[in-house]
């Protein structure tokens, strides 16, 4: 454990913001669909196990790209989990889908976690909170070798914020932290997370504190994406305390 958090703490020092990172497509290139105003309600993203948003997949190239195991497996928990920024170094140029899907998703999840969005899923997200996230240029390809046209993206989400309230939420926590609840899991099946409004911040898709792989949005996203017919991960809405 000890070796893997002074890994991980290493590539933080290494990795600065942007660093490989596509630039915020600027408003002349993206059309809100309502004004900028306060999110009312905060949405569970519950992350696809399954087709269309699942997708099974290699990456060729990356034991070359970064040869120390240790090193990939912690950059997997971030492309999972988020906690901290990524270098361009780190991140695989070419992902082979082990399928043909038609068409792609905008957004989905394959190998070692990474998930993966559509230029439209990033320019709604960059629109609405430039710099807060990276988005890594991946040229995807079709079990038939076939690359798929559009431009696609690695999306890593590291901000955080700590807006869960675990005694109204069904929630678990870690065998090794049941007393101290250091780390949390969501009981995705029942369906019930009470987020305290007063810790939210202006951000519209985020990761928890204290809950590894957690995803939420703000409803502001859930509506641009639905009014750009942007197919994202199945979401249920959070109680807002």
């Amino acid at each position: 454990m000890m070796m893997a958090e002074s890994l991980a703490q290493q590539r933080r020092v290494e990795c600065s913001l942007g660093q490989g990172a596509v630039s915020a497509a600027s408003p002349d290139q993206y059309n809100p669909a309502r004004s900028s105003e306060a999110s009312v309600m905060t949405y569970v993203v519950e992350i696809p196990t399954m087709e269309p948003h699942a997708q099974s997949g290699r990456i060729p190239g990356w034991e070359q790209k970064v040869p120390d195991p240790q090193a990939r497996a912690e950059i997997s928990s971030v492309f999972r989990e988020g906690g901290r920024l990524l270098c361009q170094q780190e991140v695989p140029d070419v992902l082979e889908l082990l399928d043909n899907p038609r068409p792609i998703p905008n957004a989905f999840v394959t190998y070692a976690g990474m998930m993966i969005v559509g230029e439209v899923v990033r320019n709604i997200i960059e629109y609405l909170e430039k710099g807060l996230h990276q988005f890594f240029p991946i040229e995807v390809h079709t079990k038939d070798n076939g690359v798929v046209q559009g431009r696609f993206f690695v999306f890593n989400v590291y901000t955080c914020q700590s807006s869960i309230v675990d005694q109204e939420s069904d929630v678990t926590p870690h065998f090794m932290c049941k007393s101290s609840h250091e780390i949390m899991y969501i009981n995705y099946s029942k369906k019930k997370i009470s987020v305290k409004k007063s810790s939210l911040s202006n951000v519209n898709i985020w990761r928890e504190n204290r809950y590894p792989g957690a995803l939420l949005i703000s409803d502001m996203l859930e509506y641009e994406m639905l009014s750009k017919g942007v197919s994202f991960f199945r979401l249920w809405p959070a109680i807002e305390t």
